[in-house]
């Protein structure tokens, strides 16, 4: 039941599919989503800090909801991923066992094991975005190993060798 959650209450805090021109994915304080907003683009702001199981990526039902949250963005919509990075940087390093021989880090730490599944939650809506031809984006600092991360690199191969093979045909 709890997996479900997400899409119980998604038509409740979204009326209809195309309502959203953005999603902003780990908000924190939401600066991206309010400038978007006072724009004029519809902007969800999606954060553990606003809702603890269903805007929090790591529950069966929080997952399900950002899903349904990416699945109701607009033709023009485009979703923006903003994973803490304290686990990732140089900083942390002695503290999560990460480097770059060893981007995963150290799974006997629960954050750690937390941060990999937020990363490769993150890659399965990336494929989900690229799916339905949306724009997406992800940040982190230029000392991150997060994009060492395996699901990560998987999927940014596969999108550089389908860029190549569009250039390709284009050239031919």
């Amino acid at each position: 039941i709890c997996q479900l959650a997400g899409w119980v209450f998604a038509p409740v805090l979204v009326e209809r599919r195309g309502l959203f021109r953005a999603v902003e994915a780990f908000a924190g304080g939401g600066a991206l989503s309010r400038q978007l907003n006072l724009g004029g683009i519809l902007t969800f702001s999606y954060d553990i800090k606003q809702h603890a199981v269903l805007q929090n990526i790591l529950t069966p039902s929080g997952f399900s909801f950002l899903i349904s949250l990416c699945l109701r963005l607009d033709v023009l919509g485009l979703a923006w991923f903003g994973i803490v990075c304290s686990n990732w940087v140089w900083i942390g390093r002695r503290n999560t066992g990460r480097s770059e021989a060893t981007p995963m880090g150290n799974p006997e730490y629960r954050k750690v094991r937390e941060a990999n599944q937020m990363v490769s939650r993150m890659v399965v809506l990336l494929w989900i975005l690229e799916a339905l031809g949306l724009l997406w984006f992800f940040e982190q600092p230029v000392s991150s190993t997060m994009i060492l991360h395996v699901r990560l690199q998987e999927f940014l191969l596969l999108m550089l060798q389908r860029s190549i093979r569009v250039v390709r045909a284009l050239v031919n």
